[in-house]
């Protein structure tokens, strides 16, 4: 299995970057990605406690989010977190600056399976209720406008959502990036 890991240094530039800007990251090492695996699996998986009925489902969202590539990988995810209210444009244009990329959302899935780390992020968030929404924005068009993909993870749960873009600008939101 082939291990896309950020070196510390490199860790460490990021961390400097984030700062420079008012934010943190949070670095969850190995985190094992099957990038071609079943939509609806994924989901079960990383956010089991996402209600069948959910939007998230359908075939109009899952077909959104193509598989990017058939590998299993493990990769390094930084999770970066703006304390005050933050743009998907800011986290666009950080990820870009600092030559890396916004998680898609199997990769969040395959975070949320995978890592009991999860208690400590919520912690380290400093969100007052001690929820966050690891977003993948990889927004898709329908009639009604954008829409992206998150999970709600909360102490006791792991929840997969669908929802309008401008719903994914609030304080606490947490975006997942990785090389």
């Amino acid at each position: 299995m082939n291990y896309v890991q950020i070196s510390d240094d490199r860790i460490a530039e990021i961390t400097e970057k984030a700062a420079a800007v008012g934010a943190r990251i949070y670095v969850i090492r190995k985190v094992c990605i099957q990038q071609d695996r079943d939509w609806k699996d994924s989901i079960t998986q990383g956010a089991p406690d996402t209600p069948p009925k959910y939007s998230i489902f359908t075939r109009q969202v899952s077909d959104s989010y193509v598989p990017v590539s058939t590998e299993t990988v493990e990769k390094d995810i930084i999770l970066f977190l703006d304390p005050n209210e933050v743009r998907l444009e800011n986290v666009t244009v950080f990820a870009e600056r600092s030559s890396l990329k916004v998680a898609n959302p199997r990769e969040v899935f395959a975070l949320c399976e995978h890592q009991a780390e999860l208690a400590s992020v919520i912690e380290w968030s400093g969100v007052q209720q001690r929820y966050i929404r690891l977003v993948a924005p990889v927004p898709f068009q329908a009639e009604a406008g954008t829409f992206m993909c998150a999970v709600g993870v909360t102490p006791r749960s792991r929840i997969a959502t669908v929802d309008w873009a401008v719903n994914f600008n609030l304080e606490g939101d947490i975006y997942a990036l990785c090389e």
